[in-house]
């Protein structure tokens, strides 16, 4: 079906680029690139760094610039990703849905034999062992790393260690989280603004937001408002970097707004009337649960209904090792409860004991690598989880009810803060030295628990909550 062109701009722009598309008469997909995206088609720099929104064409340009430029015999193109299911998803999708005659595609090796002589190599980050990533790629001529934040921090260092030659091209792209592409980011700006650094001519940098975007067949307004529909999902700084492709704050306080949950929670706040909270939740009222275990340090448990009403339930100090008399704690508090499904808990440093305490007395919980590193699992993370709450406290979805720990759940709240890491590789999320975060944990894992079973516990359903007959082998994977 042809595809009509809407935004004149783009039609503009598409003539332009048009001269430089080889075998235009042999595409059985025609992708049409739009003027953010023709700007760096035609950069012929040797290290392009794009700094993106979501959704902003990042993919597609670059499978478009393969397919063009770096198909000819004895071109080898590596791609990184973070991820495998975004290698398979993302990228072997595009090259299928932009495919050319005479392309093979194998999809169990993720090699793509290209019509005139090129071949793509693609490989996934996940291992994040830069040794194991670099193999083979000594004849390479031009590398791509998606989503670069996330990806290794000395994959490129160690890919040009293995170079031959050092002529290949590069291009890294990325949503703006600070750390190793940050650092990357700030270096080429330098390169670029100072004639006299060596790699003055080499560097290359373009900012891109959600918003240009556009695709063809879409017009500006049409696009925005698309985009505009995802803000109730974004905390104001996610929105920031996901959407506006600018770098975060790299320290501050996470929770600004939570004063109003615990108003409502005490039913004081007159812009969002509500009931005061009971202490403690009704026993016949379904609830998911967040537990942070301590060793040697607090053990919390936060509780939520499906209305975002929030208790604490547990906040104690057992000594190391005192595994039966902690486990003794949290089993006395979940079966005085109606459980929807199974708590989740944090294992950072813990491991699988309680899930074998526990599932000794009849319970069984979800394990959540809170610490883990972006994963197909959107709650596999500490910046995923600490965005849902972001969000949830600015769009007043949590009520705070005032029973003996609300005091110290609002402090540890307000004291919560991000830094940059040490060796300025990450954002980190902690309360401050010598201050306590088990609360803002546990309720972190409520909350995330509650996103992740908001349908079943809003229809009505019967939970989906038993007492387990046996040990799901899949707690331990």
């Amino acid at each position: 079906m042809p595809i009509t062109i809407k935004n004149k701009v783009f039609k503009k722009a598409f003539i332009n680029t048009i001269s430089n598309i080889k075998s235009i008469h042999e595409h059985s997909s025609i992708f049409f690139p739009n003027p953010k995206q023709t700007e760096v088609f035609n950069c012929d720099k040797k290290r392009i760094i794009v700094k993106g929104g979501r959704k902003a064409g990042k993919t597609s340009e670059e499978v478009f610039k393969t397919l063009e430029k770096r198909d000819y015999p004895g071109a080898l193109t590596f791609v990184y990703t973070k991820t495998y299911p975004m290698l398979k998803d993302i990228w072997l999708r595009e090259f299928e849905a932009q495919r050319r005659p005479r392309m093979t595609i194998n999809y169990s090796d993720c090699i793509i034999k290209l019509p005139h002589g090129g071949q793509v190599v693609l490989r996934h980050g996940g291992n994040h062992d830069s040794a194991e990533l670099s193999r083979g790629v000594s004849q390479a001529t031009d590398f791509l790393f998606d989503e670069f934040a996330f990806l290794a921090p000395d994959l490129w260092d160690t890919v040009k260690f293995n170079l031959w030659s050092k002529d290949a091209c590069a291009v890294f792209m990325s949503s703006p989280w600070v750390g190793h592409f940050h650092a990357l980011w700030k270096y080429a700006e330098e390169a670029i603004n100072d004639p006299n650094h060596l790699e003055h001519d080499l560097w290359a940098t373009f900012h891109r937001t959600s918003y240009d975007g556009t695709p063809c067949y879409l017009t500006k307004e049409e696009w925005r408002n698309r985009i505009d529909r995802e803000k109730g999902s974004m905390s104001a700084e996610m929105w920031r970097v996901e959407v506006e492709a600018e770098f975060p704050e790299e320290s501050g306080n996470v929770f600004t707004k939570i004063g109003k949950a615990f108003a409502r929670g005490r039913g004081e706040d007159p812009d969002h009337p509500t009931p005061k909270l009971a202490p403690f939740p009704s026993p016949d009222e379904p609830l998911v649960f967040g537990i942070d275990i301590g060793n040697d340090d607090r053990t919390t448990i936060v509780a939520l209904d499906k209305n975002g009403n929030c208790w604490a339930l547990l906040n104690t100090t057992d000594p190391i090792g005192e595994w039966e008399g902690i486990t003794k704690k949290i089993v006395g508090v979940l079966k005085k409860y109606k459980i929807a499904t199974p708590p989740w808990y944090d294992n950072t440093g813990i491991g699988n004991t309680f899930a074998v305490l526990l599932f000794q007395n009849e319970i069984s919980l979800k394990q959540i690598a809170f610490n883990g590193r972006e994963t197909g699992n959107r709650f596999n993370n500490k910046r995923t989880m600490v965005n849902n709450l972001q969000v949830a406290f600015e769009l007043n979805e949590i009520n705070i009810a005032d029973n003996e720990f609300a005091t110290e759940f609002k402090d540890q709240l307000l004291l919560y803060k991000k830094t940059l890491s040490k060796i300025g590789d990450n954002i980190e999320f902690n309360a401050p030295s010598g201050c306590h975060d088990d609360l803002v944990a546990a309720l972190m894992l409520a909350w995330s628990c509650k996103i992740a079973t908001l349908d079943k516990m809003g229809t009505g359903e019967p939970i989906d909550y038993k007492v387990p007959d046996r040990i799901d082998l899949a707690i331990f994977g």
